[in-house]
């Protein structure tokens, strides 16, 4: 993410720069935000639509959360991040519905 001063000017995929949905990079970001501050992970979608002109694709908060999943075997703890991915999962399956 790119800053100046206290605003979002840019995404950036350096690291993992491929051909697919544009709204994969900003669902990264979003994962990425979603344990230290929710709201801010919804403001990085809405402002990525209105800089970009185009709609979030709800499908690439699946593939990035599901990116994510380890071995399901394994039991993870509860956490306020669980809750807020789990939060962006139910929507984006509601908005695929």
């Amino acid at each position: 993410m790119l800053w100046v001063r206290d605003r979002l000017t840019g995404i950036v995929d350096w690291q993992s720069a491929c051909i697919g949905s544009r709204s994969i990079d900003p669902a990264h970001c979003r994962l990425d935000l979603f344990p230290y501050n929710p709201t801010m992970a919804d403001d990085v979608r809405d402002v990525w639509e209105q800089r970009s002109g185009l709609t979030f694709d709800p499908w690439a908060d699946l593939a990035s959360i599901i990116g994510t999943l380890d071995d399901p075997r394994v039991r993870r703890q509860p956490n306020a991040a669980m809750s807020s991915i789990e939060t962006a999962l139910k929507h984006a399956v509601h908005a695929l519905c």
